[in-house]
């Protein structure tokens, strides 16, 4: 039986990361597209990120630091991975009822460790982000980079990486009323 607090319906946005290639299996993310808010998926409310406007945060916690009290490694991956789904959800969003979208591979670099509280920055090019939609209108399909910062409290940069997302039509039939 599926959990009740995971929104379903025809409307949803199946939107995953890792890929499944059992996509009429996957969770809808409908409620969450209208919302425009990444923060609302159950493990990144987990996790406690927010989203403040248009930057995500994951608050200052001790339960995020390492063995060296620094910042976890999968922490920020995870803050950044959120922050490029963001970003596609905040761009793409008006696609969502047609569209299942999933990480497909992405390249890490952390630069410094970080501490505190850390936001992140989502960015792609303009010409880029046309060409993923005039791409995914003609053929139904499209992949994009989506590059992200994270930084700490004093700007300075924690991680850099790029998440390259993989979006394809689905099927109506494939998503329950």
């Amino acid at each position: 039986m599926m959990d009740q607090s995971v929104p379903t319906g025809r409307n949803c946005f199946l939107f995953l990361s890792p890929p499944f290639p059992f996509f009429n299996r996957c969770l809808p993310f409908g409620c969450y597209a209208a919302a425009m808010n990444v923060a609302d998926i159950p493990f990144n409310r987990f996790l406690g990120l927010r989203l403040n406007g248009s930057v995500l945060a994951l608050p200052a916690d001790p339960k995020y630091q390492n063995h060296i009290g620094m910042v976890h490694a999968s922490a920020q991956f995870a803050l950044a991975e959120a922050a490029s789904g963001q970003w596609l959800l905040t761009k793409f969003g008006d696609a969502a009822p047609d569209y299942l979208a999933v990480v497909r591979q992405v390249e890490v670099k952390y630069r410094r460790p970080a501490t505190g509280e850390l936001t992140a920055r989502a960015e792609v090019s303009p010409e880029e982000e046309q060409r993923f939609r005039d791409t995914l209108e003609r053929r139904g399909r499209a992949a994009i980079e989506v590059h992200v910062q994270v930084l700490d409290a004093e700007e300075t940069i924690t991680l850099e990486a790029t998440f390259e997302w993989f979006a394809q039509g689905v099927r109506r039939s494939t998503v329950p009323d």
